[in-house]
């Protein structure tokens, strides 16, 4: 999962959790199906994020570093909460996954899927953080912004321009998704 990025993944370790769960339990390599949905209260919603989750997918590896990290991560009793198998696992571990995510931009109903995941169990639960950043969050900042243009009366039918160059974290997510939404340049930069 090494990136160069200064987003934390590992902050959050319930995906790792969850996929070392599904390690032991042999059912790791089970087809899984996901679908990742937006529920706005609004009546539409603007997909976001679609381009940072395929850089993700792209660069997803364990590094000897992640791996080393994950193996200090102990209980309350001084012992590895990952097991030794588990950890050789990931170090090994090549995303295999399908991803369809809606194009970044794309005005989406209340309720349709924001991307639907279908690969082996465990290697989709490795992708639970990156989907709710990437993806879910993207696109309630993109709907958020947009929603604010369409009640002020400032929405326009047009092409969605490309979205700037932006850091790889947090703050460039958001800049990037508020673009998506309709921002002009000038509004954000």
């Amino acid at each position: 999962m090494a990136s160069p990025s200064t987003f934390d993944w590992l902050s959050d370790l319930s995906p790792a959790f969850s996929a070392q769960e599904s390690w032991h339990s042999g059912v790791y390599n089970e087809d899984s199906l996901f679908h990742l949905a937006y529920y706005p209260k609004a009546p539409f919603a603007i997909a976001c994020g679609a381009g940072l989750l395929a850089e993700h997918i792209r660069r997803f590896r364990f590094s000897p570093e992640i791996i080393q990290h994950l193996g200090q991560v102990t209980d309350e009793r001084g012992i590895s909460v990952f097991s030794e198998s588990f950890l050789n696992y990931l170090q090994r571990l090549r995303l295999r996954v399908n991803v369809w995510a809606a194009p970044e931009g794309m005005l989406l109903l209340p309720g349709e899927p924001l991307a639907i995941i279908r690969g082996p169990y465990a290697q989709v639960q490795l992708m639970e953080s990156a989907l709710r950043w990437l993806i879910w969050r993207s696109t309630q900042w993109a709907t958020r912004f947009a929603v604010q243009r369409w009640e002020n009366q400032q929405w326009q039918e047009e092409d969605t321009p490309s979205a700037p160059v932006t850091t790889f974290d947090f703050d460039g997510w958001k800049i990037r998704a508020e673009y998506i939404a309709g921002a002009y340049a000038d509004d954000i930069l």
